[in-house]
């Protein structure tokens, strides 16, 4: 988390060098060939849950499967208890010399939608940047497709979170006379007097209906201040199981 003490420029700059840092930091090294020269333990992550919807535990896997010059491949695998198979392959750019693991990108399972059987997250930014990348997926057909984010599309399905001084974003999930609800906040921040850091948004209310998020209100937030907006930050309703 940033220091909230120093003055609104210090921060921004410092901000700026830590980023710098951060991405210079994992480029360093490179030789260009996007491989590592030593040793990455690349273990999977193995994780058993009911993905399927049929109140039984499926197998779910997540391995790295190729490191080229400027992005990784990482696989997703589902072996369900009745024995059916489904892969699915998602990339992330090299931004660490090759170096990124399996569970460095994974987010955990969990119930979002109203369709039975749990999602699976994963952050596709590849560690790098101010905020995550975390893209979910979930089981339809014998199939393992991207669960869309509330006003995202099929094209770039990405969930927006984030807790930082520029924007504050996150979803607060909750069943509501039985219909699965997801209220998706969206807050810019600003600051008063040179020093007060305070936001002042959107909250928009999803309901899922006839297979996908559908938006009932949007409303208007007051100006909140930051201990208050950052309430309202990353995933509340529930909690991603490792």
């Amino acid at each position: 988390m940033h220091d909230w003490g120093f003055h609104h420029e210090d921060r921004r700059r410092r901000h700026r060098r830590s980023r710098h840092r951060r991405i210079r930091a994992h480029r360093i090294g490179h030789a260009g060939s996007g491989v590592p020269t030593g040793s990455v333990d690349t273990t999977p992550v193995v994780t058993r849950v009911d993905v399927d919807g049929d109140l039984k535990r499926d197998t779910v896997r997540l391995t790295r499967t190729k490191v080229s010059q400027d992005r990784y491949t990482f696989r997703i695998t589902v072996t369900t208890a009745k024995g059916k198979r489904a892969i699915r392959d998602v990339h992330v750019a090299d931004y660490v010399d090759g170096t990124l693991t399996p569970s460095d990108i994974w987010g955990g399972t969990a119930h979002l939608d109203g369709v039975r059987g749990a999602e699976i997250m994963v952050d596709r930014g590849g560690n790098v940047g101010d905020f995550p990348w975390p893209h979910v997926y979930t089981w339809r057909n014998n199939r393992i497709v991207p669960a869309v984010a509330p006003r995202a599309t099929v094209g770039d399905p990405a969930w927006t979170v984030a807790d930082h001084f520029t924007l504050v974003a996150g979803y607060d999930f909750s069943t509501v006379r039985g219909a699965r609800q997801v209220v998706a906040t969206e807050l810019k921040g600003r600051f008063v007097n040179s020093e007060r850091l305070v936001y002042s948004g959107t909250r928009t209310t999803y309901r899922w209906a006839g297979g996908t998020w559908k938006p009932v209100r949007t409303t208007k937030t007051r100006t909140l201040s930051e201990d208050r907006a950052r309430d309202l930050a990353g995933w509340t309703g529930f909690t991603w199981q490792q």
